[in-house]
C-alpha cells in the first residue's frame, strides 16, 4: 500500500468512528448500490469493510451476523457478489435499520439508521422489517 492511499485509510478510519458520518457513509454507497452497478455494488462492499475496520472486528461482526469470520470476509472482497439478505444481515449486525420513506411526489428514498442494542440483547430478537424499495 502506498503511503498516500495508507495515509487516507487512516485518515477514513479515524473519521468514520464517528456514527453519524458512519451512517451517511454507508447510506450513500447503499443508495448507489440500488442502482444495479456493479462498480456500486463494489463500492458498498468496500464501505461496510471500513465501517467494520473503524468500529469492531470482523470476528465480531461475523458472530452477529451468524457467519463465520471467513465467510463474512469473502463477502466482502471485490470478487464476491453477495445476495441483499446477506449485506442486510451485515449492516444488521452493525446496528444498522433499513427501511424506505416515500416522499410525495418524489423517488422512494433508502434510509439507513443506527439502532442500539443494550448489551443483553441478541440480535436475532430484534425484530424490525427489512424492506428493499425498488425505484
Amino acid at each position: 500500500m502506498s503511503k498516500v492511499t495508507g495515509d487516507y485509510q487512516e485518515m477514513l478510519l479515524k473519521r468514520l468512528k464517528d456514527e453519524e458520518l458512519a451512517s451517511m457513509y454507508i447510506t450513500e454507497a447503499l443508495g448507489d448500490f440500488f442502482e444495479n452497478d456493479y462498480t456500486s455494488q463494489q463500492v458498498l462492499l468496500l464501505s461496510i469493510r471500513n465501517v467494520i475496520e473503524s468500529h469492531s472486528s470482523y470476528q465480531e461482526i461475523a458472530k452477529k451476523a451468524g457467519m463465520s469470520t471467513r465467510n463474512l470476509k469473502h463477502t466482502l472482497s471485490p470478487d464476491c457478489r453477495p445476495r441483499m439478505s446477506t449485506i442486510f444481515n451485515v449492516l444488521l449486525a452493525l446496528n444498522y435499520c433499513i427501511h424506505c420513506v416515500k416522499a410525495t411526489n418524489q423517488p422512494t428514498e433508502l434510509v439507513i439508521e443506527e439502532i442500539k442494542f443494550e448489551e443483553t440483547e441478541d440480535i436475532e430478537a430484534y425484530d424490525a422489517p427489512m424492506v428493499y424499495c425498488p425505484a
